[in-house]
């Protein structure tokens, strides 16, 4: 481990100290998740590449999903994808005629990230980067805003077999213009049309001169077309994380209204199977009973059980297996996690460690057990009681670190 900044180490110890995530310097903590993330760094190459992919990561509270969701994102990132990462809610959902498709279109063109832009919002970036470039080298051979926006339009012909494609490549037309002529009410109606806020049609040709706006029932063919899109403004494609399943199973009460989602669901699988949206992953994560609940979990409809439903001869992670379930952590590789904590703690500088070796073994011992068999499900709940420990010790030096365990500790090396 390199030398930490504070802003790192802080930014780390407090998520752990929350029950979080860390979004800055996640790469030190991954421990125990080789075949999870060999499996979706094959998902995220296959992006790149031109294909599809689609995976659900699957675990209880605390197992881990949310860790291996970030670190599928810095993994996507770093192959120069544009990421798109929120969570599913009772008013944000796959299906609904209610308006719940268009608020998860708005919160996933909300939540966008790219390699060069770590805090949410870069739809105008993404937009603005690949608008610059078509307009400097149309300007390099004489042309002016007109031959822009023709060329804007031109370079977007492949998307017109795609519902919305030509109206999407009209929108983005319309982006420039509102750029060239200093008309910022221009783009705001156009990022505004790219995350489905107009309400009517009559509104769209008013403001931007287009005749189809994004509705519940296309929300899904509107990121495919911004996938593609994505592609040719020079990205790998598309990435897609959402958390919390659970909001269109268990939690969503309405049975009609939830095999509406599951089908979309569904189409969503067929489609990445058959290779039918480009440049488009999808990264899905819920709880077991979100998944396997017969009832009401993904499993309740029969469709989606055939093709999510693991063999029972196989459980091996593999690259066609479509549900990662998260094992729990076993004893080592839960004592180096808390390795790694402890030199996050001490900035990456070894000689500064509040606790050694012995007394975080001593640590995973008091809270599950000596045996290498024992498995802990929810890490969360050693990890933050472990940074309050390693606070305290930090704050208190003089103190022995023993004298914080309520059993006798062995004596420091």
């Amino acid at each position: 481990m390199t030398k930490l900044t504070e802003r790192e180490r802080t930014s780390i110890l407090k998520s752990l100290a929350m029950g979080g995530v860390p979004l800055i310097g996640l790469q030190h903590l991954a421990v125990a998740r080789e075949a999870e993330t060999k499996v979706l760094c094959h998902d995220i190459d296959s992006v790149v590449e031109g294909a599809s992919a689609f995976r659900i990561v699957q675990g209880n509270v605390g197992a881990g999903k949310t860790f291996v969701l970030h670190l599928a994102r810095v993994e996507a990132l770093r192959r120069n994808l544009v990421v798109a990462h929120t969570e599913f809610g009772t008013n944000h959902r796959l299906y609904g005629r209610d308006g719940s498709s268009l608020a998860f279109l708005a919160a996933l063109m909300s939540n966008l990230f790219t390699r060069t832009s770590s805090e949410p919002g870069a739809l105008r970036r993404v937009i603005e980067i690949w608008i610059n470039e078509v307009a400097e080298a149309v300007r390099k051979q004489g042309g002016g805003d007109d031959e822009i926006k023709a060329e804007i339009v031109q370079k977007l012909r492949v998307l017109k077999d795609y519902e919305n494609g030509q109206a999407f490549a009209h929108v983005l037309a319309k982006y420039y213009e509102g750029f060239a002529d200093s008309k910022p009410i221009l783009q705001d109606a156009a990022v505004r049309w790219l995350r489905g806020e107009f309400s009517t049609k009559t509104e769209a040709r008013e403001l931007l001169g287009v005749r189809t706006i994004i509705q519940d029932e296309n929300v899904y063919p509107a990121l495919k077309v911004f996938a593609l899109f994505c592609r040719i403004a020079g990205f790998g494609g598309l990435f897609v994380i959402v958390d919390e399943l659970s909001a269109l199973t268990d939690r969503l009460g309405n049975i009609k209204a939830r095999h509406g989602n599951f089908g979309a669901l569904l189409k969503l699988i067929n489609e990445s199977i058959q290779g039918g949206a480009p440049g488009f992953g999808f990264l899905f994560s819920g709880t077991d009973s979100a998944v396997e609940d017969e009832d009401k979990g993904l499993f309740s409809y029969a469709p989606l059980r055939s093709r999510l439903k693991p063999s029972a001869a196989n459980e091996e992670i593999t690259r066609f297996t479509p549900i990662i379930p998260l094992k729990p952590l076993g004893y080592e590789h839960l004592y180096e996690l808390l390795r790694r904590v402890t030199l996050v703690h001490a900035g990456g500088e070894p000689e500064r460690q509040v606790l050694p070796d012995n007394g975080i073994q001593f640590f995973v011992e008091q809270h599950i057990g000596s045996s290498a068999s024992t498995k802990v499900a929810n890490p969360r709940d050693i990890l933050r009681p472990f940074v309050e420990l390693l606070v305290k010790i930090e704050e208190n030096p003089t103190k022995p670190w023993q004298s914080y365990f309520a059993k006798a500790a062995p004596v420091a090396k």
